[in-house]
């Protein structure tokens, strides 16, 4: 697989259960900085965002197509995006059906941190 972005370095969290889990994980320092590589990126509305967001264990192979683990030291992931706001989540499915990792960059957690989700 090939980078659609340049590698990226973000914030991950272990099996969050949703976006709420994430920040609290990021509050209290229960993450690591990781070199990311975007090999694929999915697009939504804000409320299917919203939505995705919200229930990060719900299975979603078809989306996510198992894609994750790690390729010369960097994370391979997907970047789910909000269309509208720009905010981005990146999945590390490890190889499950489901978001088993969840970062995010520092311009999305601005942006959860001071305007909600």
């Amino acid at each position: 697989m090939s980078a659609i972005r340049q590698n990226e370095t973000v914030m991950m969290t272990r099996k969050p259960g949703d976006i709420g889990g994430v920040l609290d994980d990021l509050k209290n320092n229960y993450f690591g900085w990781e070199e990311v590589k975007v090999v694929k990126e999915i697009a939504m509305s804000n409320e299917k965002f919203n939505d995705y967001v919200s229930d990060f264990f719900a299975d979603d192979e078809e989306r996510l197509e198992c894609i994750g683990g790690q390729v010369n030291g960097v994370t391979q992931v997907v970047r789910v995006y909000n269309m509208e706001n720009n905010c981005s989540v990146y999945i590390n499915t490890e190889g499950y059906e489901y978001a088993r990792y969840v970062g995010l960059d520092t311009a999305t957690l601005y942006y959860f941190e001071n305007y909600g989700i």
